[in-house]
């Protein structure tokens, strides 16, 4: 009898891990290549001062990395509606290893910019088909914690990612100015990281086929999919808003990854310390994410999408004010815990917003929004820096996110599996 029970015990056990095997598998794509992303992109940063570059050219270099994406975001969307998330996941990651291959060698500012578009692609293709596959896959009722998972894994990769490339610069004699931080270490573990990022992504090429099994009643992901327009999908509910908040924290952090080296630099913080203080950021994002399903119940969705633009808008505001090093560190953290909420909360919103069909495409036109946020944020920033001082940059990010706070405010947001 015991041993029996046992038995049962374990195969139930067995097809639960059975179940989400893909799910972990998923999320290993998205920590490596997170940690690629975000240990190479500081560093395209610093590389560009060595060569002498500008606040508005820095500002330029950051912007870079939404062109191709913006362009590419909503085909790749249909794209993956059509063909499923798997081979674009690692299309993804293949072109991020290239990529940091290619900056091993890339001693211009045009081709630290060409680079960077090329990383923003590469980017955008494994980030759709995540998504993608995490929206499609399981019920309605459990996205929310499938996308929490999804941006803790994010956050593990916005921190790693700094971490291990301060580390590495700070051990190649790197220092403030930016000059001999061993930048080249850096993107080689940037490429490895990618290149195990698309080895777990070949896993996941025959579950997230179109025809997969996705544990979604009545749909069987054959037949002919209907195609959409833009403004269809803009008409979803609420698409606007939550495409103002993920612009608006996404760019924050974005802004913050491309000029906190600056501001290190004018404020003599090492290239060691700066890694650290965009890790204390993600920090904050990854325990704020561990905590989402106790802050949506306590506190509701909607206001807590405006609470998690709000909190980092005062601390961005004040941040060029702050002197001590362990304050900083604490107002990164602070502003984190803010920052970590809004890309799962929007995911979640626009996923059910969206019907299933089009779901790809939603949320390509969601990361377009994103990309073009990207483009001219870093140079409307990078332009007010140039003339104002570095401090012009925290309250920029400070203006965009209060206001998205305040649009949000009053926003309703519905869990509910809509149709066409």
């Amino acid at each position: 009898m015991t041993d029996g029970a046992g038995g049962a015990g374990g195969g139930g056990w067995r097809r639960r891990w059975a179940g989400s095997a893909w799910l972990v598998r998923a999320l290993l794509v998205s920590l490596f290549l997170q940690t690629a992303v975000h240990s190479v992109r500081p560093m395209v940063s610093y590389e560009a001062l060595d060569l002498g570059a500008t606040p508005g050219q820095l500002g330029a270099i950051a912007a870079c990395f939404g062109v191709l994406s913006l362009a590419g975001a909503i085909p790749v969307g249909r794209c993956v509606d059509r063909w499923g998330p798997g081979p674009f996941l690692v299309l993804g990651a293949v072109t991020v290893t290239l990529v940091a291959v290619l900056l091993v060698t890339a001693r211009s500012l045009v081709l630290l910019g060409v680079a960077t578009m090329l990383l923003g692609l590469g980017h955008i293709l494994a980030t759709v088909a995540l998504q993608t596959l995490l929206a499609n896959r399981g019920g309605s009722e459990r996205r929310d914690e499938r996308f929490a998972a999804l941006t803790v894994a994010v956050s593990l990769g916005q921190l790693a990612g700094p971490a291990l490339g301060g580390l590495l610069a700070g051990a190649g004699g790197g220092d403030a100015a930016g000059s001999s931080v061993g930048t080249m270490a850096v993107f080689g573990v940037g490429a490895v990281m990618a290149l195990v990022s698309g080895a777990f992504a070949t896993t996941l090429l025959r579950s997230s086929r179109p025809g997969a099994r996705t544990g979604t009643a009545g749909d069987d992901g054959a037949g002919e999919r209907p195609r959409f327009s833009l403004w269809h999908i803009m008409r979803l509910p609420h698409m606007p808003q939550a495409m103002l908040a993920s612009v608006a924290v996404l760019t924050s952090i974005d802004v913050l990854v491309a000029y906190l080296p600056l501001y290190g630099q004018s404020h003599g913080l090492s290239v060691r310390t700066v890694g650290f203080l965009l890790a204390a950021l993600a920090a904050g994002s990854l325990t704020s994410r561990f905590c989402m399903r106790l802050l949506i119940r306590g506190v509701g969705r909607g206001r807590l999408l405006a609470l998690s633009a709000a909190v980092p808008a005062v601390v961005l505001a004040v941040f060029p004010l702050l002197d001590h090093v362990p304050v900083l560190f604490a107002a990164m953290v602070i502003a984190g815990l803010g920052l970590g909420l809004g890309q799962p909360l929007s995911l979640a919103w626009v996923a059910s917003s969206a019907p299933r069909e089009l779901r790809g495409t939603a949320l390509g036109v969601r990361l377009s929004g994103n990309r073009l946020g990207q483009i001219v944020v870093p140079a409307v920033v990078g332009a007010f820096a140039g003339v104002t001082g570095i401090a012009a940059v925290f309250w920029c990010l400070a203006a965009m996110l209060a206001s998205s706070a305040a649009l949000n405010a009053r926003a309703s947001f519905e869990d509910k599996e809509p149709t066409a």
